[in-house]
Parts: structure tokens; sequence; C-alpha cells
């Protein structure tokens, strides 16, 4: 299992250079990319007030595969800076990605079986279903975190454990369709795209996970 990879000391460039895709985490967090290049991660989050334990969890979890948020806490949670930074990440997702992910999906609508448009659809309903409910129990945990029970919990765990199998079942049916060659590279493009968002959904589930059961212990 993987330690902690990252450290207060690490170069804020280094970590750049190890992933291409923290350039969107410091977006989501309001980091500017102007600092120094011998700057270190605690600089860095220091000079831009960013929970400096919790960057480092999200770009160890999103660097190595086999890194674990729950097996590498030391100390207090924040949960305020976990939630927040969830509903940031889910906001960026509806807006960007799911918006990238319907455009490729309605360049090879000619070619799409009925059960691949249905099955999109649902996931549609999933992913709003899934937020929305999240953004319902942060919103209770803020006013009383008393009046978050494990029953709300479970219900976002299996909407997350749903969309991800709708989503490897959209990529599989992809794989298995009859294109021709004038939607190859669209199908292509929407299969990698949705492959690269499967991945990205396990990395974010395990640390919404943790954030909401911490909520109710």
């Amino acid at each position: 299992m993987k330690g902690l990879c990252y450290t207060p000391a690490t170069k804020m460039s280094d970590i750049l250079k190890d992933n291409f895709r923290k350039y969107e985490l410091l977006n989501l967090l309001g980091i500017k990319h102007g600092f120094d290049d011998d700057a270190s991660v605690m600089e860095v989050c220091n000079t831009y007030d960013v929970n400096l334990d919790l960057f480092l969890h999200i770009c160890n979890l999103y660097t190595f595969d086999d890194y674990s948020i729950e097996n590498n806490i030391t100390g207090e949670f924040s949960i305020d800076h976990a939630t927040d930074y969830i509903l940031k990440v889910q906001y960026y997702f509806i807006h960007v990605n799911l918006a990238r992910i319907k455009e490729d999906y309605n360049e090879i609508k000619p070619i799409q079986t009925k059960s691949f448009s249905e099955l999109f659809d649902v996931f549609l309903d999933v992913i709003n279903e899934d937020v929305t409910s999240c953004q319902t129990v942060f919103a209770r945990y803020e006013k009383d975190p008393r009046s978050i029970s494990s029953d709300q919990i479970e219900q976002i765990f299996s909407l997350g454990t749903k969309a991800n199998l709708i989503v490897d079942t959209l990529i599989k049916q992809l794989s298995e369709l009859s294109v021709p060659e004038e939607y190859k590279t669209q199908v292509d493009h929407l299969k990698f795209y949705l492959i690269f968002i499967r991945s990205d959904f396990d990395r974010h589930n395990s640390l919404k996970r943790l954030t909401l059961n911490l909520l109710v212990n």
C-alpha cells in the first residue's frame, strides 16, 4: 500500500511534472500558476490558504494507483475542506467533463443502438441524482450534523456504484459496436473519455466515501 509519496517539502513544480492534470486541481482550489519553481507544496498552500493535508492526499490519490487515503490519515481530517473540494469537483464534472461526453455522444447518434442511448440517459439521471444527493447531505451537515443518517450516506454510495457499472457497460457496448469507417474516430474518442472518467470515479469516490463516513461517525 502506497504511503505518503508527496510531502510538504515536495516542490510544487515536481508534482505538476508528474501529472499534468494537477493543473485542473490547482484551478479548483484557486491556486495560480505563477509560483516559483523552487516553491514547496507547503509554501504554495500557505500562500493560497489551501488545506495542506487534503492537497497532498488528493495529489497522491490522482498520481499513484495504489494510494489509499484511509490508510494515510495522520491526525485530524478536515471534513469542511473535503466537502468543499468534492462539491467543486462535481460542479467541474457536470459543466466541463459531462459536457464533453455529451458532445461526443451526439456525434455518434446515427449509429447508436437503442440500448446504448437508453443506458446513456440513465447514466445522466444517476449522475445528476448523485450530485444533488451530495449537495443536500453536505448542506444538512452544515446546518445540523445530527440530521445526517447512515441511510442517506448509503444511498449516495449506491448511486456511485450504479454510475460505475453503467459506465463499464457503455464502454463494453462501444467496444462491441459495428462502426462504419467514418465514425471510428468519434467512437474511439468517446470510449477513451469514458475510460478516463471511469478511472476518475474510483479516485474521487474513495475521497467521497471517506468524507461521507466521517459525517456520521
